[in-house]
């Protein structure tokens, strides 16, 4: 910016003094202004924008004396810079503890005791007949419900 006030004051001098720039007592001399205004783009003689500069004369654009400013051409990027280093890693996270064995539930209560079974095993001789034909032993085994000792 100040760039362009440098330029507008000293072209402001210039156009002053080509037209002047005070009144005289009788009102004679013509009334000299400045207006600028910045744009954007191609104008004038400018393909980058810049600033006009144009001088009134009574409230009338002087166009002879018009001028522009114009900004420069946009330079040139810069390379990339050198990557940075790597961080340092991280700390390792704790462990997480194990969980606990839950405890053992408690006994349950001892069912009834049961009836006393009472077995039986008779061993007898068979004679030669229909269960041995040429006889043996017949062996007898069941609950002994009476007490006798045998399963009958």
């Amino acid at each position: 910016m100040k760039k362009y006030i440098t330029a507008v004051i000293s072209i402001a001098i210039i156009a002053c003094m080509n037209t002047g720039c005070h009144e005289d007592k009788n009102n004679t001399s013509p009334i000299t202004t400045m207006q600028t205004t910045q744009f954007d783009g191609v104008q004038g003689n400018c393909s980058n924008g810049g600033v006009k500069i144009e001088v009134l004369v009574d409230g009338t654009v002087d166009d002879a004396q018009t001028q522009y400013l114009c900004n420069g051409d946009n330079g040139v990027n810069g390379q990339n810079g050198i990557d940075g280093s790597n961080g340092q890693d991280g700390k390792d996270g704790r462990d997480g503890r194990d969980g606990q064995v839950g405890k053992d539930g408690r006994d349950g209560q001892n069912g009834q005791d049961g009836q006393d079974g009472n077995n039986a095993l008779v061993v007898t001789s068979d004679e030669v007949g229909d269960n041995c034909a040429l006889g043996g032993m017949r062996i007898d085994v069941g609950l002994d419900e009476n007490n006798n000792s045998t399963n009958a």
